[in-house]
């Protein structure tokens, strides 16, 4: 396949990606206004130095392809491309942001009122079968990667849900279908490509730079089952409750040994007061045991979709797709934040409907894990020695007028939350937050706990300007 170039975008300024504590709303404006200008120069400069066609402004058909989530294109980027965008921005100090899938809820992280580099064309895929790892590219998603390996009886320790991308999955950690067996998808990397803000190329497990390229590990995979439910909670006969539903991942929680059988468990409270619950579940084996679902059986199902004996491409296409009618009602000012729980227990969590707001809806998201994946730790910059359960809150409106109130109220909730789960002895103030669900004001000394001195001194060997730290996320 032929090189092509860098798809660059300048975006304007949007109110929910200013929001910065401290700032008026002027403030914020006036600040959008001043990046962009500068954003809009280092694009004339960039634009200057690399071939036609490279940098598009909002509003093309270039932008909207190689900003919008899961677009595809046919040809590799240039390194060089990189290279020179890196220069330019930190020569002149603009915000940026670098985008995989796009799946990352928070403000500015894969978005920005400056510079917005679309990973998308960085596609290319190889199996290299004598080293027993796949050669991805730094835009490609999960889906992808999944589908490139159909046929082949091979697996990667990768992603859940269709779209979503491998870099920022994998960076931050990685929990998947068969984390229980194979540890977290970083455990997995055996090495990235990588350009640093130096304009240098290397090969490298640490990310401080604009990866491009990774290797990760591959294993046999056969064929897999599984599929999604959705309960009936709060029907006419009022048979199964959000108290049963709680009951049932506990059971869950408390009484699985298998590592093959592993389920998503969202529950939620619309802003009109409804709730509803559904399961995704996944098990590595041709047919799943009815024993692995048994805590479930007693539930009113409304509706349901399983396969046996498929491949595990087929399988995230299927699930994935029913999944994404509830990630969009996620919407831009979503929140979605990592309250993980060592053993889930009798946890109890009701939902708070605000009335006069513009609440979407409200609710948690449960991953109950057995705590066998710790045994794959290959000391990754999130800490995962410890077994922890993956748990969320999401929370999402409409309205941007809504932010400042919607912010307050998921801190109070995840804080409320945090000191039950303590009072239960189910948590901890102290257990790391997960890079890839926490909120945008976590501190990274939460985070990355004791690795976060180490990292400190990566970064300052990698990117002594601090060049990356004008892109989103969170600063070392």
């Amino acid at each position: 396949m032929k090189n092509s170039h860098l798809v660059l975008a300048l975006l304007s300024a949007a109110p929910f990606l200013a929001f910065v504590s401290g700032e008026s709303g002027a403030q914020q404006v006036l600040r959008g206004q001043a990046e962009s200008a500068n954003a809009a120069h280092v694009c004339e400069l960039i634009a200057n130095e690399l071939p036609k066609n490279t940098v598009h402004s909002l509003g093309s058909d270039t932008f909207a392809s190689g900003t919008a989530h899961k677009s595809t294109h046919s040809c590799n980027q240039s390194l060089n491309d990189i290279s020179t965008v890196l220069r330019l921005i930190g020569q002149h100090r603009v915000p940026f942001a670098i985008q995989n899938g796009g799946h990352q809820f928070n403000p500015g992280f894969s978005s920005t009122t400056g510079v917005h580099i679309s990973m998308k064309r960085f596609n290319s895929f190889r199996i290299i079968e004598s080293a027993g790892m796949v050669e991805i590219g730094g835009g490609l998603t999960w889906t992808d990667v999944y589908t490139s390996l159909k046929g082949t009886g091979l697996g990667v320790n990768g992603g859940r849900i269709h779209g979503v991308g491998v870099s920022g999955l994998t960076l931050g950690g990685g929990y998947g279908w068969t984390t229980q067996a194979r540890g977290l998808t970083i455990d997995s990397l055996r090495g990235a490509e990588v350009v640093l803000p130096s304009e240098e190329i290397v090969q490298t497990r640490n990310n401080f730079g604009i990866v491009t390229k990774l290797n990760l590990s591959t294993y046999e995979q056969g064929p897999v089952s599984g599929g999604f439910r959705i309960f009936d909670v709060g029907g006419e006969d009022n048979s199964t409750t959000l108290s049963d539903i709680a009951d049932a991942i506990s059971c869950f929680a408390s009484t699985n040994k298998d590592t093959r059988a592993q389920p998503m468990l969202p529950f939620e409270v619309t802003g009109s007061g409804a709730p509803s619950s559904s399961a995704l579940w996944f098990y590595d084996g041709p047919v799943t045991p009815t024993e692995a679902w048994s805590c479930f059986e007693g539930l009113t199902v409304m509706d349901s979709a399983t396969r046996d004996d498929v491949e595990f491409s087929e399988l995230i296409a299927s699930t994935g797709k029913s999944y994404l009618s509830l990630e969009s009602q996620f919407g831009p000012n979503g929140r979605f934040d990592q309250r993980p729980l060592p053993r889930l227990g009798h946890t109890r969590a009701a939902a708070a409907v605000s009335s006069g707001h513009s609440l979407d809806s409200m609710g948690f998201l449960f991953e109950p894990m057995l705590p066998t994946y710790v045994a794959h730790d290959k000391a990754g910059a999130f800490p995962h020695s410890e077994p922890v359960q993956p748990s969320g809150l999401i929370v999402s409106w409409s309205s941007a007028s809504d932010d400042t109130y919607f912010h307050d109220r998921f801190r109070e909730i995840t804080t409320h939350l945090t000191e039950v789960g303590e009072q239960l002895g189910i948590t901890s103030k102290d257990l790391p937050a997960y890079a890839n669900y926490a909120h945008y004001e976590t501190p990274v000394e939460k985070i990355y706990q004791e690795n976060l001195p180490r990292l400190q001194l990566l970064k300052q060997k990698y990117d002594p300007a601090g060049v990356m730290n004008l892109a989103g996320g969170f600063k070392l």
